[in-house]
């Protein structure tokens, strides 16, 4: 995990859609969202602003730290594709990106020394909110 690059990316409940976390307040719990506005009336004109909303209004999903094959950013939620080698056998997989399974792809192995299972070529194919019919 590169803890210098902590970000998140955040899932709006209401309007199904994904947006980039601009700031993240922990104090208010609330978030900024690129993107993200709402009309409101102004000397009887409709604008659309910017505006913070409480987290409990989206699901945050933070950046794993890795990259894709294509150079993508992976979150949490995510669902990628992936070529395992397990016991020299290579097949592809389809999971979703979740605290687990980032770990093994930040190690580029799982199993330990007993079971040789590497992860290669991983892409993004989606993510559980916008893909769920991928999960």
């Amino acid at each position: 995990m590169d803890y210098k690059n902590i970000k998140f990316r955040a899932w709006h409940k209401e309007q199904k859609k994904m947006f980039e976390v601009l700031v993240l307040d922990m104090n208010s719990g609330e978030v900024f969202l690129d993107g993200f506005t709402v009309e409101t009336q102004y000397k009887g004109e409709t604008q659309q602003e910017p505006m913070w909303i409480s987290v409990d209004e989206v699901e945050l999903m933070m950046y794993i730290g890795q990259q894709d094959k294509n150079g993508k950013d992976i979150y949490e939620g995510d669902i990628v594709s992936t070529t395992i080698l397990e016991d020299y056998t290579i097949y592809t997989q389809i999971c979703e990106i979740d605290t687990y399974i980032a770990t093994s792809i930040d190690t580029e192995s799982y199993g330990g020394p007993d079971m040789s299972v590497v992860y290669t070529d991983i892409e993004i194919i989606g993510n559980k909110y916008e893909n769920p019919e991928l999960v």
